[in-house]
């Protein structure tokens, strides 16, 4: 079965493509400027800051891919379109070997790295009042709370009755 070939409408298509990206940066800036005063009043200016940081490190991980994303589906589709089955589980391989090994080398600078972020912030972990409403059920370090007993952290205790 033929399906019909659509021509590209060339610099008018790369002109709405153009306009739709600058609207959506546009977009996403406004966003920032209208939720930015409500997340600083809900978190404060210290929770706010780490969830800054917690974005930049996300953003930053995301440029970690290197276009492997876009060579995998270009080789994929070529050794596919080949018959090579082969060579799709060499390219996939090949993919999934690299995000793992630079999934463990980022992982384990977060993880090495977040005491001496914590340090040079100077940052005093505290609990925000939304935060024993939503997950006042975690277990608490805090000595009166473990020295009430097991189920001190739990405002309500359910009975298994016959």
């Amino acid at each position: 079965m033929n399906r019909p070939v659509t021509k590209n409408k060339g610099p008018r298509s790369a002109a709405g493509n153009a306009i739709w990206n600058a609207f959506s940066t546009f977009w996403g800036i406004a966003i920032s400027f209208v939720l930015a005063p409500l997340l600083i009043k809900n978190l404060g200016t210290d929770q706010y800051g780490i969830l800054l940081i917690i974005w930049s490190v996300t953003g930053m991980l995301g440029v970690m891919n290197f276009g492997m994303g876009e060579a995998t589906l270009r080789y994929v589709a070529l050794y596919f379109g080949k018959d090579d089955l082969s060579g799709v589980n060499r390219v996939m391989g090949s993919t999934l070997t690299f995000y793992l090994v630079v999934c463990l080398l980022a992982g384990t600078g977060l993880f090495l790295g977040s005491p001496y972020l914590v340090n040079v912030l100077r940052y005093q972990p505290t609990r925000p009042d939304w935060w024993n409403g939503c997950c006042g059920f975690l277990p608490s370090s805090s000595p009166s709370a473990s020295s009430r007993g097991p189920m001190a952290p739990f405002p309500w205790r359910f009975t298994a009755t016959t």
